[in-house]
């Protein structure tokens, strides 16, 4: 899903907003899909010929640097301003293709990251009307990378990663459906950036980001 039709479903599904009040405390459960970004994947990019640096090795080659991912979510809202909150991000694989220097010559690598991050975060919201929210997250995530590579045919050894940064994120809520089921259910849109989540990785330098539309159960 790429970003511009991520956005024009969110435009489809505003104006089914209903005035219904911004949720009240109790608990809620939420999940998505969005797109992830490996915001500093490459430092030059022409076309889709990108040119990066792994280990001091430059590589001539593409990088996939966008990717659909799957989010979910869970929390208690202590009151229409403050919530705490647990969640999921699985945004996919990264893979890079191209032709690494070494020597005098060109040998043919591919490599695959697969990223995914558990957070814990407080949400502070502000009502804008009786229906609908902004809101803040700030937390930590314990993220991991998983990086398999071939070169010229021959497996490389698998590294895999884990740490812990901070994760931030914006958003707006709002209800939708107008069914009977309407007072409990609702949508995030939001924007969340890992600072540091690539920052084991190979042919990264930290900084994934993600755009989701994610549909709440409150209950």
């Amino acid at each position: 899903m790429t970003l511009k039709k991520l956005l024009g479903a969110v435009l489809v599904l505003v104006p089914l907003v209903v005035s219904v009040p911004v949720q009240a405390a109790g608990w809620y459960v939420g999940a998505g899909l969005g797109v992830g970004h490996a915001a500093d994947a490459d430092s030059n990019v022409f076309g889709s010929v990108a040119i990066l640096s792994g280990g001091g090795i430059p590589v001539i080659g593409s990088y996939d640097s966008s990717n659909p991912l799957v989010q979910v979510f869970g929390g208690y809202q202590f009151n229409q301003y403050v919530a705490a909150e647990a969640g999921y991000t699985d945004f996919g694989s990264y893979t890079l293709n191209g032709l690494a220097s070494v020597g005098n010559g060109y040998v043919a690598i591919s490599e695959t990251d697969r990223v995914d991050a558990l957070y814990i975060a407080a949400v502070g919201s502000i009502p804008l009307t009786s229906s609908v929210s902004l809101f803040g997250k700030l937390g930590l995530a314990s993220s991991r990378d998983r990086e398999t590579c071939y070169v010229t045919g021959a497996a490389c050894p698998s590294v895999s990663s884990s740490q812990t940064e901070p994760v931030i994120g914006v958003g707006v809520e709002f209800p939708f459906t107008p069914v009977r089921w309407r007072q409990h259910l609702a949508m995030r849109v939001e924007y969340d950036v890992f600072p540091s989540i690539g920052n084991g990785m190979e042919y990264t330098a930290g900084n994934f980001d993600a755009l989701t539309v994610n549909g709440i159960y409150q209950f």
